[in-house]
């Protein structure tokens, strides 16, 4: 019994620790900038392609999010690391956002999302750009490795936003609640 409880708990610290591994890339603050524009750029092509509509949806939009997340659930405890570029379309700006999210439930997920919110009122994008604790709950059964293989996901918050995720690659079969903690990245902030 007490063994199996070390376990869980050592499989839990292993999960915390290697999800704490997605952020942008470089060295310099200018390259941080950058590396987060090409995550961007990339999610968002991807996302237009599978969605046509997606783009008269952003353009009439706030704001939206473009998110890099790295998630490792193995079965019950999961965690969920990440960053995001977020855009406001009323004063032009872009904000480097950081997540983390809690998750517990059955399953296992090792796995690269991304994801693109768009926000369909201010009070929505003015949350996400201060910082916010977000409770939710989602359903994933995925397969991916380069061209290979699809996913199905849900996932409900019960705020104005809509999610468009991206399974980027991994496996993950799992049903959890999640917390979600947002906040503005100090080190990177936002774009003049």
């Amino acid at each position: 019994m007490f063994g199996n409880s070390v376990r869980v708990v050592a499989l839990a610290a292993i999960a915390m620790s290697a999800a704490a591994c997605v952020s942008p890339g470089g060295d310099t603050r200018d390259q941080k900038w950058q590396s987060a524009h090409a995550m961007r750029d990339e999610y968002l092509q991807i996302a237009r392609s599978d969605e046509p509509g997606l783009e008269a949806a952003l353009a009439a939009a706030p704001g939206y999010l473009v998110m890099d997340t790295f998630v490792l659930k193995i079965l019950i405890i999961g965690t969920a690391n990440g960053y995001g570029v977020l855009v406001d379309n009323r004063d032009h700006t872009e904000t480097i956002v950081d997540h983390r999210t809690l998750a517990i439930g059955p399953g296992v997920e090792v796995a690269r999302v991304g994801g693109v919110i768009v926000f369909h009122d201010a009070a929505a994008l003015d949350a996400f750009k201060e910082g916010l604790t977000e409770f939710g709950a989602e359903a994933a059964a995925a397969l991916k490795f380069g061209d290979f293989g699809g996913s199905v996901r849900g996932n409900t918050t019960g705020s104005s936003t809509t999610n468009h995720e991206l399974f980027v690659g991994g496996v993950a079969l799992h049903a959890s609640i999640f917390w979600a903690f947002i906040s503005r990245d100090e080190e990177l902030g936002s774009s003049q």
